[in-house]
């Protein structure tokens, strides 16, 4: 497992606390064009190869590393992760899978159905569609392919077809469905 942050935009700023802090991944959203893509490589390696602000000071005591030990070793070790979420957008994606330095993309469904115009409808064909497209695509490309598995049966059909980064449901959907079961659980043992 590698932690990653997802970061709100593909600059070195938005980058800097996470990978000071430990993070050995940042995952940038809207990856569209090969320009976000670079933009994304840049914002995680250091110079000369990018432009990643300098401050390290907790990402060494996290993994118990020397700071030298680290600032050698980050920009092979730190991925640099694209989102692939919009849907006209995605003949664009090609290009963004050539930028040097890419690591992995994710297909994000529920942007990519929004972009497309069906909120909520990430099982519709044309959603399935443009996923699979996604999906040929990065498989057929040097990046790891990515994604988000609602179940763990999902996440085995993805993994079955060659992803090789998963996100096993989100945070708010795992919370509730642990306040859930807790719920059941009172509501079937009651005190009396």
């Amino acid at each position: 497992m590698v932690p990653f942050v997802r970061v709100s935009a593909a600059t070195p700023w938005h980058a800097k606390l996470p990978l000071d802090l430990g993070a050995l991944g940042i995952c940038f959203p809207m990856t569209t064009c090969g320009a976000d893509a670079e933009a994304a490589v840049r914002a995680v390696r250091y110079p000369p190869e990018g432009e990643r602000f300098w401050g390290p000071f907790y990402a060494p005591l996290r993994w118990d590393v020397s700071m030298q030990q680290y600032l050698d070793q980050a920009n092979d070790e730190v991925l640099a992760i694209g989102t692939i979420e919009h849907g006209t957008r995605s003949t664009t994606s090609r290009r963004s899978l050539r930028a040097p330095g890419l690591d992995l993309v994710f297909i994000g469904p529920g942007d990519l159905a929004t972009s497309m115009g069906l909120k909520r409808r990430v099982d519709h064909p044309s959603v399935q569609s443009a996923i699979q497209t996604l999906e040929s695509i990065i498989l057929g490309s040097p990046v790891a392919l990515g994604g988000v598995a609602p179940t763990p049966e999902r996440a085995q059909e993805m993994i079955a077809k060659g992803y090789r980064a998963i996100v096993l449901g989100f945070d708010w959907s795992l919370l509730q469905q642990g306040v859930t079961a807790a719920l059941a659980a009172i509501r079937r043992n009651p005190r009396r």
